[in-house]
């Protein structure tokens, strides 16, 4: 699986990931994550939240972000004004956000549940430790942490350069342009 992990980040870099390789069980429900960003001081835009069944991207229709837990049944999540954003699942690639323009802050946790169910290689223990899994048996079951479960997945995003790097940047070719028209 690490390195189906590895083909399926070279579309962005990886935000944040979990990649079990032993104690694997396939399990079938509406799953949710929680993952938190790298207190590094960088901004990422969101691309992609992948989740794996063995060493196959895994998904089916939508998957719904929010800065805090989601802790209601997967049939009311559409209308939840929580959600800061939505994409599709796109096979091979898992749920596409590169449209939607999310920036990720660093050192926050997010939250991402699926409205409809697919299977994802599970494992026992935490061995993800910056986030959790949850999961709802049905559209009609609340969302619940799954104590002791953890979830393969993987988050891949861009780096978003700081507005003083992008000032430094577009003050460097100013004065390069300002030094040609001298010459």
């Amino acid at each position: 699986m690490a390195s189906l992990f590895l083909a399926a980040s070279a579309s962005g870099a990886t935000i944040a990931g979990y990649a079990p390789t032993t104690g694997l069980t396939s399990t079938y429900a509406r799953h949710g994550i929680s993952f938190t960003t790298a207190d590094d001081g960088t901004a990422d835009k969101l691309e992609t939240i992948a989740f794996f069944n063995g060493s196959t991207v895994s998904g089916n229709g939508m998957l719904y972000l929010f800065t805090s837990a989601y802790l209601d049944a997967p049939i009311n999540i559409e209308g939840d004004v929580g959600a800061i954003a939505s994409a599709a699942f796109v096979a091979g690639v898992g749920f596409d956000f590169s449209t939607s323009n999310i920036t990720l802050l660093p050192n926050t946790t997010y939250f991402a549940y699926s409205r409809a169910g697919f299977y994802v290689s599970t494992t026992t223990g935490n061995g993800y430790a910056g986030g959790a899994h949850f999961q709802a048996g049905n559209n009609f079951d609340a969302y619940v942490g799954s104590t002791g479960r953890d979830a393969a997945f993987l988050v891949t995003g861009t780096a978003v350069p700081e507005p003083g790097s992008l000032a430094l940047v577009a003050g460097g070719l100013l004065a390069a342009a300002a030094r040609r028209r001298r010459k």
